[in-house]
Formats: C-alpha cells, sequence, structure tokens
C-alpha cells in the first residue's frame, strides 16, 4: 500500500513539475497546449465528449426551421454527440409517411434525415406529442425513438449546447 501511495505522490509531482507553473485556466491557447502536451508524458488526459441538444418544435409549415435543424444536427454530429428532440408539430417531420420539405438552398428533409441517420444522430420524440397527433411509435420512422428522461441524460458526457427551432 505504501508502495501505492508513493506512485501516486511522485506521478503527481511530476505531473505537476513538468508543467513549468503554466495556468490550465489561462486562456491563452497556446500556452495550454503546452501544458497538455508537457502532461502527456505522466499521465492520461481524457475529455468528455461535448453535445449539441436540438429541439425541433416546429413543422412543416416552417420549412426553414425544420431544415436548419437538421442540418445543424448533421454540420454538428462531425464531432460531437448530437441528440434532436422532436415534439409539438415536429412530429409530423419524422413519420414514416413524412412528406418531404424543402426550402431554398437546403437539402430536403428527407435527403437530411437520411443522412442523419446515417450518422448516427439520436433522434428522439414526445411520446405525449405523438398520442396528441394520433400517432404511434408504430408510424415514426424506425430509427427515431420516444424520448424517456435518461435519454435526455446519458447523450453526452461534457457540455451541451442547445439550439431550438
Amino acid at each position: 500500500m505504501k508502495a501505492l501511495f508513493s506512485t501516486i505522490v511522485i506521478s503527481c509531482f511530476i505531473a505537476i513539475t513538468s508543467c513549468n507553473n503554466i495556468n490550465l485556466n489561462d486562456n491563452n491557447p497556446s500556452k495550454t497546449n503546452e501544458a497538455v502536451e508537457a502532461m502527456k508524458g505522466s499521465q492520461k488526459i481524457v475529455s468528455p465528449k461535448d453535445g449539441v441538444f436540438i429541439h425541433l418544435s416546429s413543422g412543416p409549415e416552417a420549412p426553414q426551421k425544420v431544415l436548419m435543424a437538421f442540418s445543424m444536427a448533421k454540420l454538428m454530429s462531425d464531432d460531437k454527440e448530437v441528440m434532436i428532440y422532436i415534439d409539438i408539430k415536429g412530429v409530423y417531420t419524422i413519420l414514416k409517411d413524412a412528406e418531404d420539405i424543402t426550402f431554398k438552398e437546403f437539402p430536403s428533409s428527407l435527403t437530411l434525415l437520411g443522412e442523419l441517420k446515417e450518422k448516427g444522430v439520436n433522434v428522439v420524440v414526445c411520446p405525449t406529442c405523438l398520442k396528441a397527433a394520433d400517432k404511434t411509435s408504430d408510424d415514426i420512422l424506425d430509427w427515431v425513438s420516444i424520448a424517456t428522461k435518461d435519454k435526455f441524460f446519458d447523450f453526452c458526457d461534457g457540455k451541451i449546447l442547445s439550439f431550438n427551432y
């Protein structure tokens, strides 16, 4: 036990002294990068993956909002965990028989949804809003799931950025 404690103390000492008094909270990216590089040899640095939460309550009556939500999800999913939460009128965008929504330069809704599926974006729908639209889970796209409390808290480990459409 003493050997383990000594190893931990020595590792911490090496990590602290190798930073050369660089403050990791300093907003200077150069200094922060130097500190991270100096610490890599002595300990593994694991950052939680940040997430993007997109709330879509608009439907076909607001094509730009729908397509902006799906486009933003596609863009952010390149390097972030993304969850799209769909409620209210948004329910009508993820039905198996949903209309293909188009607007100006945006790709269509069905094109974007296909790309989101390929990228593994987590799309969840409000069960109460689904019921209010006289729809069931049988009516939604097979890869879209019903929202639960746990899904909201489990989709990422880091900070969450939120967009509402």
